[in-house]
């Protein structure tokens, strides 16, 4: 029985330096955006892969002269964009914009690998709006790994925990750069999409309107964007101007300026893309440049 205990008790103590040291593995994304100095930063770029690797954070900050960071998440739905968000802007008290990109298929869950990567918020799950995320999402099982530790260590141990402990040990790095961003100078590949139709998750639409909530709350203004891509892609989503009524009706009610950037002009040719719905380094810069010049006149109102 003792031995029963005293095995119980490591792997406790195991579980919590987990929960202490993991945090500081900064290839995964939500523990970098935590990690920023306090009060750094004027404007958020927040989305999924499309607004990490098609915005340059740097060209922003030369044109506008202020200093930004880009939050956009690979295979990021709303859930993942409110909690890193919601975490980042704990040290921020100085933000003033945020820069949302929308994509139509982003509130149907089908179109994502994992609509929630929940193991990354694993030890966190003593913050209260992290532990309600990974319950809604999970289920019970969410207690047993708050209350119990090792328990999500042991069940997600290829995710989280040892993993993490590697990268940071090995000084692995994450690909983007110092400002978030992912801009990739690599020949466009064809990527056959999935054909689906589109349909807003009760779920998910909850999470994109807390972003909007938490923004509001802090007294951010919130500019939308629909990014570039190429016209072929839209012939696989049947109702995708359904989609676009919604966040076109969505933010003109809320009073957000909403972007949209055509597929016309240099954004037709597989020249400025990676794959049919990501820029490439050239098209992102050259789409950053338009983006910044299209809302500077929302910078200064």
């Amino acid at each position: 029985m003792l031995m029963g205990l005293a095995a119980v008790l490591i792997l406790q103590a195991v579980a919590l330096f987990y929960d202490r040291n993991v945090l500081a593995d900064m290839t995964i994304k939500p523990y970098w955006a935590m990690s920023q100095p306090e009060d750094a930063y004027d404007f958020v770029v927040l989305g999924s892969s499309r607004a990490q690797s098609n915005v340059d954070i740097a060209t922003l900050e030369k044109k506008w002269d202020m200093r930004g960071i880009n939050l956009g998440i690979s295979d990021g739905s709303p859930l993942e964009q409110y909690l890193i968000f919601e975490f980042f802007l704990r040290r921020q008290k100085r933000v003033k914009f945020l820069f949302l990109a929308v994509d139509d298929d982003g509130l149907t869950p089908q179109a994502y690998a994992n609509v929630f990567s929940f193991y990354a918020y694993l030890p966190l799950l003593k913050d209260p709006v992290a532990f309600e995320s990974v319950r809604e999402f999970a289920g019970k099982r969410a207690y047993a790994w708050k209350y119990v530790p090792f328990l999500k260590y042991a069940e997600f141990n290829s995710k989280t925990g040892l993993i993490n402990l590697f990268n940071i040990i090995t000084g692995k790095k994450p690909r983007r750069d110092e400002k978030g961003s992912y801009l990739r100078d690599v020949p466009f590949r064809e990527v056959p999409p999935e054909r689906f139709r589109l349909r807003r998750d009760l779920m998910l639409q909850r999470c994109f309107e807390k972003i909007l909530d938490l923004a509001r709350s802090r007294n951010i203004k919130v500019i939308a964007f629909y990014p570039p891509e190429m016209a072929a892609f839209r012939k696989n989503r049947p109702n995708w101007d359904e989609m676009m009524t919604f966040y076109r009706l969505r933010f003109k009610n809320l009073g957000i300026p909403f972007y949209f950037f055509e597929t016309a002009g240099p954004y037709s040719s597989r020249d400025f893309y990676f794959d049919p719905r990501h820029l490439n380094k050239k098209g992102a810069l050259a789409f950053t440049e338009e983006l910044g010049a299209a809302v500077g006149r929302e910078m200064a109102g």
